[in-house]
C-alpha cells in the first residue's frame, strides 16, 4: 500500500509540475485563422470556439488588439490549478473589446460568462485579464455564475477578473452590468463598470469574494419586463458572506425613468430570503477605503445603504474609511441588522441627514457602533438615531454645521480641503482617509493616488459614442431632447483629478503633478479664477491671453460661451455646481468646478 501511495503522489506532483511549468500560450487576432497554429504572434488564431480545441489546462491566449465579435465562454474542461490557473488577456490591457452581436440561448448570460452546474460541469482557476466586454440584448457584460441555489461544492470558483472594463446593454429585465452570483473565491481587482442594467456591479449569493480598486457607475434602466421601481444601484453586495470590498469609488449615478421610484444607492450592504441562492442575509463583509460621489445629480440617491430585508438579519458588517459626498441620506442603516461598525466615516454635503439609523416597522437595528467619524454640512442631521428603537453606541464623533440636530464635539471638526483626507485636530482623529490601498483587509503604506488605469477608465466611461448611445436609450423613453454627460465626463480631468479637485481647492503636485490643475485662487500658476463661490461676477486672470470660458452645467450642458473677457456675470445662473473650461490662445485648456451661490 505504501508503494501504491508514493506512487500516486508521484503522479500529482508530475502533474502539477507540467501544468506550471510547461504551459502553452497561444494568441488570436481579429485578422487571425483557425487553420493557424496559434502558437505566435505570426500565426494567430481566429476564434475562441476553436482556442478551446487546442488549449488545456493551466494555458494562455493572448488577445492581439482589435473589436472581436465574439462571446468569451471558457468550458468548465479548461479550468486550471492552484499554480497555473488558464488565462485570457490583452496583449496590451484596454485594446481588446468584446462586442458580439448576440451571446448564448440562455437569458442573461455575459459576454465573458463562467457558469458551474452539474451537466456543464465546475468551472474554476480561470482569469481574464485586460479585456473590455460591451454587452447585447438582456444580458450582463460580465457574468461569472453558478446554477440558482448552487452548493459551495457546485460553485464556480477561483475565478480573477482584473484590468477588465463592462458596458451593460440590459435594459428590461433584472440583469446587472457586472454580475457576480453563487460563487465563491472571486477575485476583482482594477475594474469598471457602467452602461445598461439594474446595478453597474453586484455581488450576490457569494462567498469569499474580494473586489479591489474597482470604478461603477449605474447610468440607466428601465425595467419594465421586471420591476420598475425597484431600485437601481451603483454596486450592491447582496446575500454575500465573507467578502471584503477595498478602494471601490461609487459615483456620477445616472437617471431614472420619471414613471418609476426613486429608490437609488451609491453602495448596497443588503440581504434577504430566497431569490436563487442558499444563502440568506450578508454577513462577515468588510467595506473599506470607498468613496461614494455625486450621486444626486440626476436624482436623490442614498449614499450607502445597509439593510437585512426579511429573514436572517444582515450581520456583522464593518465600515471602514468611507467618504459618501453629495447624496441623499448619506449612511443610511434602516432595517434588520446586527453588529454593524461604522469606523473613520464622513458623510458631507447630504441632501438629507448624515448617518441615520433608523428602522423600517416591524424591523430591528441592533448593536450599531460609530467611532471616529464625521458628518458635517447637511441638509438636516449630522447623526440621528431613534433610542427607542435602535441600539447605537457613538464614540469620538463630530457633527457640525448641519441643517438640524445638535453638533457633537464641534471643537474637533478636521480641515477638510479634498476629498479624499483632512486634516485632524492633534489628538483627535476624525473621519475617513482614502490615500493608502487596502489589500486583503489591511491599510498598506502603498499609495492608492494616481488611480491605476485611469486613462483606459475614462477612454471608455467617457466614451462619446457610448454616451449617445444613452442619451438617445433615455430621450426615446422619455420624449426628451437631453444630452446626457456624467459629471466627469464633462470634464477634461482625469480621475484622479476629478476627485481630488472636487472641493475647488488644487490637487497636491505628488498627486496630481502639474496637469489639469483646476484651481480656485491658483498662485504662482498660470491661471487664478476668483471668487468661488460666487453669486454674480467671477473673474479669470491667466499669465497668457485667454481664448475662450465655456461653463457647462451637471448634465454637460453648456450654459455661457464667451470669448476673450477676463469677467463673467453668473447672476442668471441657478445655484448649484458649473464646470468650467477655459483655453488660451495658445492651446492650453484648463477646467475648473465653479460654484453658484
Amino acid at each position: 500500500m505504501k508503494t501504491i501511495r508514493f506512487a500516486f503522489l508521484g503522479l500529482v506532483f508530475i502533474f502539477l509540475i507540467h501544468n506550471s511549468l510547461f504551459a502553452n500560450e497561444y494568441f488570436m487576432a481579429v485578422d487571425g485563422s483557425d487553420d493557424q497554429n496559434g502558437t505566435s504572434i505570426a500565426t494567430p488564431l481566429a476564434s475562441f470556439a476553436h482556442a478551446y480545441t487546442v488549449m488545456e489546462s493551466g494555458d494562455t491566449l493572448t488577445l492581439l488588439d482589435g473589436t472581436y465579435p465574439q462571446e468569451l465562454h471558457p468550458p468548465a474542461s479548461l479550468s486550471g490549478t492552484e499554480d497555473a490557473y488558464t488565462t485570457f488577456r490583452a496583449l496590451h490591457a484596454g485594446n481588446v473589446i468584446l462586442a458580439p452581436t448576440s451571446v448564448g440561448d440562455d437569458e442573461m448570460e455575459g459576454v465573458i460568462y463562467i457558469w458551474s452546474s452539474s451537466s456543464f460541469g465546475i468551472t474554476s482557476y480561470i482569469h481574464f485579464d485586460g479585456l473590455f466586454a460591451k454587452g447585447v440584448g438582456e444580458n450582463s457584460a460580465i457574468s461569472i455564475a453558478s446554477i440558482d441555489f448552487a452548493t459551495e461544492a457546485q460553485m464556480s470558483h477561483h475565478i480573477k477578473i482584473t484590468r477588465c472594463g463592462a458596458m451593460g446593454s440590459a435594459l428590461d429585465y433584472n440583469v446587472d452590468v457586472f454580475d457576480i452570483g453563487t460563487v465563491r473565491d472571486v477575485f476583482v481587482e482594477d475594474c469598471f463598470a457602467f452602461g445598461f442594467g439594474r446595478k453597474a456591479l453586484q455581488i450576490y449569493g457569494a462567498i469569499r469574494t474580494k473586489v479591489r480598486r474597482t470604478v461603477v457607475r449605474y447610468d440607466w434602466w428601465e425595467g419594465d419586463l421586471y420591476k420598475p421601481s425597484d431600485p437601481r444601484v451603483n454596486m450592491s453586495a447582496y446575500n454575500t458572506i465573507d467578502a471584503t470590498l477595498e478602494n471601490i469609488l461609487a459615483i456620477d449615478a445616472g437617471p431614472h425613468p420619471s414613471a418609476t421610484s426613486p429608490d437609488r444607492a451609491g453602495l448596497v450592504a443588503s440581504g434577504n430570503q430566497g431569490g436563487g441562492t442558499a444563502i440568506e442575509g450578508s454577513e462577515n463583509v468588510y467595506y473599506l477605503g470607498c468613496i461614494i460621489l455625486n450621486n444626486n445629480v440626476f436624482a436623490l440617491t442614498n449614499g450607502l445603504e445597509v439593510n437585512g430585508g426579511t429573514g436572517s438579519p444582515a450581520r456583522n458588517l464593518h465600515f471602514k474609511d468611507i467618504i459618501i459626498h453629495g447624496a441623499d441620506s448619506g449612511f443610511n442603516i434602516d432595517d434588520n441588522v446586527d453588529s454593524i461598525s461604522l469606523e473613520n466615516i464622513t458623510t458631507i454635503h447630504n441632501t438629507h441627514i448624515g448617518i441615520r439609523v433608523n428602522p423600517y416597522p416591524n424591523y430591528t437595528i441592533s448593536n450599531v457602533t460609530i467611532d471616529r467619524s464625521l458628518s458635517t454640512d447637511n441638509t438636516y442631521d449630522g447623526i440621528y438615531w431613534n433610542p427607542d428603537m435602535t441600539s447605537v453606541v457613538l464614540t469620538n464623533s463630530t457633527a457640525v454645521r448641519n441643517g438640524s440636530g445638535d453638533d457633537i464635539e464641534p471643537e474637533y471638526e478636521p480641515e477638510i480641503l479634498y476629498v479624499p483626507t483632512n486634516t485632524p485636530v492633534d489628538g483627535h482623529e476624525r473621519g475617513a482617509t482614502v490615500f493608502y490601498r487596502y489589500v486583503d483587509g489591511e491599510l498598506t503604506d502603498e499609495p492608492l493616488w494616481p488611480w491605476p488605469y485611469e486613462e483606459v477608465i475614462k477612454q471608455y466611461m467617457c466614451n462619446a459614442t457610448y454616451l449617445q448611445e444613452i442619451t438617445d436609450t433615455i430621450n426615446q423613453k422619455e420624449g426628451t431632447d437631453i444630452q446626457y454627460i456624467p459629471p466627469w465626463c464633462a470634464t477634461d480631468l482625469t480621475l484622479t483629478e476629478y476627485i481630488w479637485t472636487y472641493l475647488g481647492n488644487p490637487c497636491p503636485e505628488e498627486i496630481c503633478g502639474t496637469v489639469g490643475i483646476p484651481l480656485t485662487q491658483i498662485k504662482d500658476k498660470d491661471i487664478a479664477i476668483y471668487p468661488n463661490p460666487s453669486g454674480n461676477l467671477i473673474h479669470f486672470q491667466a499669465k497668457k491671453q485667454i481664448a475662450s470660458i465655456a461653463i457647462y452645467n451637471q448634465l454637460g450642458q453648456l450654459e455661457i460661451l464667451q470669448t476673450e473677457a477676463s469677467d463673467m456675470d453668473i447672476s442668471a445662473l441657478n445655484a448649484g455646481i458649473y464646470y468650467c473650461k477655459i483655453q488660451l490662445l495658445d492651446g492650453a485648456v484648463y477646467s475648473a468646478k465653479l460654484v453658484k451661490k
